[in-house]
Order: C-alpha cells, then structure tokens, then sequence
C-alpha cells in the first residue's frame, strides 16, 4: 500500500474505490468455504480501509472525496426480503455489511479532516461477477454497467462534509427502495427519503 500511495505520486481530488469479489459457488450452512468467505471480506472490506488509509497517511487526500461502492447486500433488514426463507451467500453478504461500517468509521477519522466519505449503492449490475444470477436480471432490474457508472459519477458532485450520504436506487421490480439504513455521517433514517438515482440514461449524458 505504502508503495501504491509513492506512485501516485501527487494529490488526490476524487478516489473512488470498486472492489468486489463474488465466490462462484452458492454458498449454504452445507457447503461453507471459510477460505472464500475470508476472501471476500479482505476485498471488499479490508481493500478500500487499506487504500484509504494509505492515501490519507501520505497526504494524498487533503481537500479530496473518498467515494466506495457498495452493495444492499450488506443491508441487515433487506436480508429478511430478497433472501428470505434461503439465507445463504454468507461471505459476500458479511463483507459489504463490514465494508460500510468501515466506511461510517472512516467518515468520523476524515471529519476533522474535512474529507467526506460516501457510500454509494449503484443497483444490480449485469457484470461477470453477479452472472451465476443472470436468470433474475431482468427481474430485478439489472443495468449495463456503463449505467452503474454514470449513476455513480452523477452523485461525485453532490458529496460535501454535510451531506456525505448512503446513497440506493429504486428497486425496479418492486417499485420502491432497498430499505437500507444510513450508517455514515449524520443520518440514521431509512433511504426511502432520499432521492431517486434510477434516472434516466438523457438525464445522466
């Protein structure tokens, strides 16, 4: 890490963190794997405290965003809904539940620093990585991720220290939003308040 914050070299405006791991295999109570559980958490989880941390302790975010993709995966209550009577896909669910306390955790350190840390929920991606569930796809309203990106990249302008936000799109199949709840700066209400980044590709161009 030391030597990735050496070659970047200069000053940091906007870092926007995407890690992410998926195991290929369902995982249940039966066919655990502590190994690929570990896995996902030192990606999603560990990976952007140790970038962030990094960068902040060579000085390369003063004045800058951190920005970190996350997941309604590590939403406690939505667990209740789409994984009801199933459970399952332990590690991937655990490691984006860590990923956004760490992300609440950082905030609090960065405040005095005046660096803003937001957690953003792009929706459900048509990716290699969600691909063993391309069956629901269309059912859960998966997009190209060239528009989980542009919703990503339209919220950058809207991060300041007093509204650094968890931010989620609509849920298209059930026509309203992923009850996630808000753990990062200031906020502990549903997002069902917040507003709808499921805009359309012309607004986002």
């Amino acid at each position: 890490m030391d030597k990735l914050a050496k070659d970047v070299g200069g000053p940091i405006d906007l870092l926007i963190q995407n890690a992410g791991y998926f195991m290929e295999g369902q995982e249940t109570l039966e066919n655990l794997n502590d190994k690929e559980e570990l896995k996902q958490i030192d990606i999603c989880a560990l990976g952007p405290l140790r970038v962030t941390s990094a960068l902040y302790k060579n000085g390369l975010l003063k004045n800058g965003k951190v920005l970190i993709i996350t997941s309604q995966a590590g939403s406690v209550e939505w667990r209740f809904t789409q994984n009801q009577n199933e459970g399952g896909d332990y590690g991937h669910h655990m490691s984006r539940a860590a990923c956004n306390i760490a992300a609440a955790l950082m905030s609090e350190e960065l405040k005095q620093a005046k660096i803003p840390v937001t957690l953003v929920h792009p929706g459900f991606n048509r990716t290699e990585m969600t691909s063993k569930y391309a069956e629901i796809w269309e059912k859960e309203g998966a997009v190209d991720p060239s528009v989980g990106a542009k919703r990503v990249l339209h919220e950058v302008p809207t991060i300041f220290m007093w509204n650094a936000v968890h931010h989620c799109p609509k849920c298209p199949a059930f026509g309203h939003r992923w009850p996630l709840y808000v753990y990062v700066r200031y906020i502990a209400v549903p997002l069902n308040s917040f507003r709808d980044l499921c805009i359309s590709d012309r607004e986002l161009s």
